[in-house]
């Protein structure tokens, strides 16, 4: 992932892969230690409690599977739970910037105590993740970014 600086803002490109984002204004950036798995973006009053916890705020998630899977695959996935701790799930196909996606929102905190909403979007032979995540109390506005986050989000045929 390379961070570009203009003044129209921060500029989040992984070119490899294909994908371009904006970060939201006043957002930290914290790439994976290897620099290419993931990419995380913070609000500015983001606290976490530990790795798994989020005390205050909010934090999104941007990340390029290299396992592809199809839009049932997905379903099936997360019906079974296997990427998710609970069931409480509200799952639906979406379009988002003109590809197919699941949408999966938490109807209920995780045993974390963590709102969760993730996108996953097949395309170019790769799974695209989005999501963001926040403790209860701050789902409605971290709900509300990820949806501005998303209309940054830039994914082009490789």
């Amino acid at each position: 992932y390379i961070v570009q600086e203009t003044s129209a803002g921060k500029f989040i490109e992984n070119k490899k892969d294909g994908l371009t984002f904006k970060a939201l204004k006043g957002w930290r950036l914290e790439k994976s230690s290897d620099g290419e798995t993931y990419i995380s973006l913070y609000s500015p009053d983001e606290i976490e409690e530990n790795r798994f916890s989020i005390k205050t705020g909010c934090k999104i998630i941007a990340q390029v599977d290299l396992q592809y899977l199809t839009i049932v695959e997905i379903q099936e996935k997360i019906e079974k739970t296997q990427w998710r701790e609970t069931s409480i799930n509200n799952n639906e196909i979406i379009q988002l910037k003109g590809y197919e996606a699941v949408k999966n929102t938490l109807k209920e905190p995780d045993p974390y105590n963590l709102y969760r909403i993730s996108i996953y979007i097949p395309a170019n032979d790769k799974l695209y993740f989005f999501g963001v995540f926040s403790n209860i109390q701050d789902q409605e506005r971290c709900s509300t970014e990820f949806d501005k986050f998303l209309e940054t989000v830039s994914i082009n045929n490789n």
